[in-house]
This record gives structure tokens, sequence and C-alpha cells, in this order.
């Protein structure tokens, strides 16, 4: 009778040779899986450039503002300088993709989930309210930070012809006033500023607070 634990017909040989054959088992197990994990990580990493960049696009939606200030001048206030509630749509290379510049008191701005608004690219929205229950509501899409669609109550506009929006809700009245303006200066934190010297922002402003 043979010695050999490896033998066939060996009480031990099977469970032997069982377990020298686990080790590549799993070694081969392991190497299969590899190629299917990059595959895996590769798709998973175009979906996601895809996600966040439509198809010409320069970059993506990068945050949302909403700056809000108020001087107390009394009767001599002019709404839309003095205060003013703005909603600000941010792009990832610095610009300020939309602003939206109403005399309203207060407001709140939101740029909405990607997963609804994957079809129209990145949809900025703002929601404005004056003390008197005024109120300006607004949206934008954009797939590229450049074109678009921008609503403001009822009224749509083309994006591409301004990025700068001015209105006014004084005699229970919505204007709205287009302007081509360079997008890096119309940052969150320069708007206030912007607002003493822009002659023609100055202007349409105080054009509605002297018909009151």
């Amino acid at each position: 009778m043979s010695n050999n634990p490896d033998a066939a017909g060996s009480p031990a040989g099977r469970p032997w040779r069982e377990q020298r054959r686990w080790p590549w088992r799993i070694a081969l197990g392991v190497g299969a899986l590899v190629p299917l994990a990059l595959l895996v990580g590769w798709a998973y990493r175009a979906e996601l450039s895809a996600w966040l960049s439509p198809a010409g696009s320069q970059g993506y939606a990068s945050g949302i503002a909403n700056p809000v200030w108020a001087a107390d001048r009394g009767e001599a206030a002019i709404p839309g300088i003095d205060h003013a509630s703005v909603t600000c749509g941010l792009w990832s290379d610095g610009r300020t993709v939309v602003a939206v510049w109403t005399d309203a008191s207060s407001g709140s701005s939101s740029l909405a989930p990607r997963v609804a608004t994957r079809a129209e690219g990145f949809v900025f929205e703002g929601h404005h309210r004056g003390p008197d229950g005024r109120h300006v509501d607004c949206r934008c899409s954009t797939p590229d930070g450049c074109t678009g669609t921008v609503t403001i109550n009822d009224k749509t506009f083309d994006l591409a012809r301004g990025a700068l929006f001015l209105v006014s809700t004084q005699g229970g009245r919505t204007e709205i006033r287009q302007l081509k303006r360079d997008t890096l200066k119309l940052g969150p934190e320069n708007l206030k500023d912007l607002a003493r010297t822009d002659r023609e922002i100055l202007d349409y402003f105080s054009s509605f607070a002297q018909a009151k």
C-alpha cells in the first residue's frame, strides 16, 4: 500500500488535495474580480462626469447665494438699492451664471437636485417677498452656464441675452429689465457696492421710487 498522502484512495488524500487547491481558487477568483471592479469603477466615473457636466458644458453649477441687505433711510430709501434680495446662481469657474436682483426685503434661493432636473441642465431657483406681500419667483435652467432660460413670475427670458435681471415690484406691478454684465463682477459680495456705482442699476430702481 502506498504511503503517499496524496495517493488516490488514501483516506487523507482528498482532504489534502482540496486544502492545497483552495488558495489557488481564491487567487483565481480575486484575479477575475479585479477587471470587473475596474470596469465598474470606470463606468461609474464616466456616469458621474456626465451627470455633473452635460454635453457641451464648460463646468457645472457650484452653488447658490441669496445676498440680502437693508439700510434704514426712512422715506428716502430706494427699494432695490437700499434694500434688496438677490438670487445668484454660481458656476464652477467662478462666474455668476444668473443674478435676479429684486427690490424685495427678504428671500431664499436653492440649487435644484440634479436627479430631478437632468433633462434641463442645472436649475437655480429663488423666492423673494416684500413686507406688503409682493413676491418674485425666479427659475434659471442652463446646461452650460451660458445658455438656457430664466423665468421670473410669468415671463421667460433667454439667458444668452444677459445674466443680470433687475426686478421692481413698486406700485403693485412687476417690471423687469435684462442687462448684459461681466458675470465675474456679479459675485454676491460685489452687488451691494454695485448698487451705488452702476448708473444704470441706480437709475432703474430710482425711477420707480420717484414714481410712488
